[in-house]
């Protein structure tokens, strides 16, 4: 019989554990908490099999996010930058027409023309 050897990270630092508490609890991207939980419940002694139905992931997803962290740490559990179309708004300019939106949300097409005149 084929023995699939077990993954776990090694035993987390405090400032570790700390770190990947506030990432989980705290960070913007939802798979960035995602993988810090993979982490800190992998930690806890928990294998890929028990995680998977918690986190309703596949498991190779879970066991990449154990790998990466193995080999990067921390940086491991963000997504690296993508080749794509570049954003035509900056941050700011996103973060107003958030907040136009936000204030005439049934109204989108008025949103769209004050955006255009801006």
């Amino acid at each position: 019989m084929l023995m699939i050897p077990k993954l776990y990270v090694n035993h987390l630092n405090p400032d570790e554990i700390l770190t990947l508490q506030q990432l989980h609890h705290n960070h913007l991207k939802p798979a960035v908490r995602r993988r810090a939980q993979i982490i800190l419940l992998n930690n806890k002694g928990l294998s890929l099999n028990q995680i998977v139905p918690i986190l309703n992931q596949n498991r190779q997803a879970i066991a990449s996010t154990i790998k990466k962290w193995k080999e990067y740490g921390v940086c491991g559990l963000f997504d690296k930058k993508r080749s794509g179309r570049p954003k035509i708004l900056s941050a700011v300019q996103e973060i107003q027409v958030i907040e136009m939106v936000h204030q005439s949300p049934r109204s989108l097409k008025a949103v769209v023309n004050e955006i255009e005149k801006k």
